[in-house]
C-alpha cells in the first residue's frame, strides 16, 4: 500500500507523518521524502528552540524539484517492496506532482484550506489514486473523527513541530487501523533453522584442531522430516508471516512451509542462496503420507 501525504504548507504533514509513522510496524514501513520544498522530519524535535537556531542556518530546497529528482523519487516509491509506503510530497500544488500519483495507490490529505484541499483530492483521484483520509488541520479546537469506513473525515488539532502525542488520539490510530486491515498486516517472524536442525540432533559434528565446533546438517531421514514437523507446529503459530534460513534442502522447506501456512503461502519465505533474497515457495500440492503429506514446491 503506497500511500501519499499531501496538502497545502504548513498545515502540519510532517508533524502528521512523524505520529502516524510510530503507529505503524517497522517491518512493513518504509517513509520516502518526495519533495524539495519542505524542511522534512528534523524539525519535529521537542526542542524548538534548537530548531529555530538550526533553521536559520537551513538551505532553501526549493530548487531540488528537478524533472530528475521526480523520476528518481518515482523509481523509489515503485521499487519500494515493502508493505506500507509514506510519500510525503511537500505542499506545492502543481502537476509535476502527478507522477508519484500515479504510482501511488492511496493518499491523505492535511489541509487549513478546504478549497485547496478539494484540489489536492481532485489531483489525486484524476491520477485513479484514492483518498482514505481527508484531515481538517486546526489550530486551536478539539480533535473530531466525522466518519470512518473506507475514506476517514476527521479533524486534528495542533499539528505543531514538536507534538508526538497525537499517536494517542483515535482519529489517528482510526487511520492507522485502516491501513494495518487494507495490507492484513502480520508480524513478520525470522526462523533459523541450523539451531532448530542441532537441537534434534540432524547434524553432522566436528571440532577443528583449535576447538571450534562444526555442525552439517544431514540428508534426508523420514523420521527427522516428522520431528521438524512437530518442533515447528509446537513452537511456531499459524498465521504470521515467516523467514526462514538455512533450510536448504527441498524436504526441509517443503516440511515447514506446509506446517506454516495458514491459507496464503506467500506468507512464507525461504532464504535463496542463489539470489540472495528470500523467495516465496509456489503453491503446494499435498496428499496423505503416515503421519505426515508429500509436498511438491
Amino acid at each position: 500500500m503506497k500511500i501519499i501525504i499531501c496538502g497545502p504548507p504548513h498545515s502540519g504533514k510532517s508533524v502528521f507523518v512523524n505520529n502516524l509513522r510510530s503507529l505503524l510496524p517497522s517491518d512493513a514501513l518504509q517513509v520516502i521524502m518526495a519533495n524539495g520544498d519542505g524542511e522534512g522530519y528534523w524539525t519535529n524535535n521537542d526542542n524548538q528552540n534548537e530548531i529555530d537556531k538550526a533553521r536559520k542556518e537551513y538551505k532553501s530546497y526549493t530548487d531540488r524539484n528537478t524533472p530528475e529528482a521526480f523520476v528518481k523519487w518515482r523509481n523509489r516509491i515503485a521499487n519500494s517492496k515493502k508493505d506500507i509506503v509514506l510519500v510525503d510530497i511537500g505542499g506545492l500544488l502543481d502537476d509535476t506532482k502527478k507522477t508519484l500519483f500515479e504510482v501511488c495507490d492511496s493518499f491523505i490529505v492535511v489541509s487549513r484550506d478546504k478549497d485547496v484541499k478539494r484540489q489536492w483530492i481532485e489531483l489525486g483521484t484524476g491520477c485513479n489514486s484514492k483518498c482514505i483520509a481527508s484531515i481538517d488541520s486546526v489550530l486551536e479546537g478539539e480533535n473530531i473523527l466525522r466518519t470512518t469506513g473506507e475514506c476517514i473525515e476527521a479533524q486534528i488539532a495542533r499539528l505543531e513541530r514538536g507534538n508526538k502525542s497525537l499517536s494517542e488520539t483515535k482519529e489517528l490510530r482510526a487511520i492507522a487501523e485502516l491501513i494495518l486491515n487494507t495490507i492484513d498486516y502480520k508480524r513478520i517472524v525470522d526462523i533459523e533453522f541450523l539451531p532448530i536442525a542441532i537441537e534434534l540432533d540432524m547434524c553432522h559434528k566436528w571440532i577443528t584442531s583449535n576447538g571450534r565446533e562444526i555442525y552439517t546438517i544431514n540428508n534426508y531421514d523420514l523420521g527427522k522430516a516428522v520431528q521438524i514437523y512437530d518442533y515447528i507446529k509446537n513452537k511456531y503459530p499459524r498465521g504470521l508471516r515467516y523467514r526462514v534460513k538455512g533450510a536448504n534442502y527441498n524436504w526441509e522447506a517443503s516440511v515447514i512451509a506446509f506446517c506454516l501456512c495458514k491459507s496464503d503461502v506467500s506468507d512464507i519465505s525461504f532464504w535463496d542462496e542463489w539470489t540472495s533474497c528470500y523467495i516465496t515457495p509456489k503453491k503446494l500440492i499435498s496428499r496423505p503420507l503416515r503421519r505426515l503429506q508429500s509436498f511438491v514446491i
